[in-house]
């Protein structure tokens, strides 16, 4: 009898489960980038910002992954990587609009749904200890480096950040604002504090140069250049650090 009702109460919750299972469009209102969250029926999510690269490929950045529960009128989206929640409003079993989360997101609605089988892949261990490793090399080579305020981009030139000299920041991929917030030092380390979010972005300082330890739509590995100093000889012992790719962010053919 016990199993009998257990099974029932699976088949309930699997079956209250699906109706959220698929690919949604969220209605970001940019030019440039496309916002989707896939929900999967392993009660994973992640968020993707994609973007048209070059004409054959798109670019698409993890902003966020991790698990989700819900109730008659909201999703709860844990993000397993930073530690934050976000909030969508529920109606009639229908996702209706981002209540709480990254700024950019607040608000904006959800336009479009297709009712796909999606399986979440969060980055291998192998990666991120590739990662902490290539970080950990990149921070031994430094000895007190000299932040320099200013705008910094990766090398693909899909990222922006503009450090100000007042302590504020914003960070942009492509035309979009994905956060805000002021900036501190920590010894070698620059620790950004979003405005919105309970949580800070962590950038490890070089010469002239800043190392992701994990920032929105990246997971840590990809080094930014100061563009305003960037025709002046560098240190020649400040060796570049090779770009690490795998993980969540990646290419796929559109």
């Amino acid at each position: 009898m016990k199993q009998c009702i257990a099974l029932i109460l699976l088949f309930i919750c699997s079956e209250n489960q699906h109706f959220l299972t698929g690919k949604y469009q969220i209605n970001i209102e940019s030019e440039q980038v496309n916002c989707e969250l896939n929900i999967s029926p392993d009660s994973t999510y992640e968020i993707q910002l994609c973007f048209q690269e070059t004409e054959d490929m798109v670019y698409c950045a993890v902003l966020s992954y991790g698990h989700y529960s819900y109730t008659n009128e909201q999703l709860v989206l844990h993000d397993d990587y930073y530690n934050f929640d976000w909030n969508i409003f529920i109606r009639d079993k229908t996702l209706i609009k981002v209540d709480q989360g990254y700024a950019f997101l607040d608000g904006k609605r959800i336009v479009d749904y297709q009712n796909e089988n999606v399986r979440i892949l969060p980055p291998s261990e192998i990666y991120q200890n590739a990662i902490k490793s290539a970080i950990n090399r990149f921070k031994a080579q430094q000895d007190n480096p000299q932040l320099i305020p200013g705008q910094y981009e990766d090398q693909n030139q899909r990222y922006l950040l503009k450090i100000e000299n007042d302590g504020s920041y914003l960070l942009f991929l492509k035309d979009m604002l994905l956060s805000k917030g002021s900036w501190n030092r920590q010894n070698n380390d620059l620790i950004f504090n979003d405005d919105d979010l309970n949580h800070n972005f962590t950038m490890a300082i070089g010469n002239r140069t800043l190392l992701s330890m994990g920032i929105p739509g990246e997971f840590g590995g990809t080094m930014f250049e100061n563009i305003n100093t960037k025709n002046i000889p560098k240190n020649k012992t400040n060796i570049p650090l090779k770009k690490l790719r795998g993980g969540c962010s990646r290419i796929k053919n559109r």
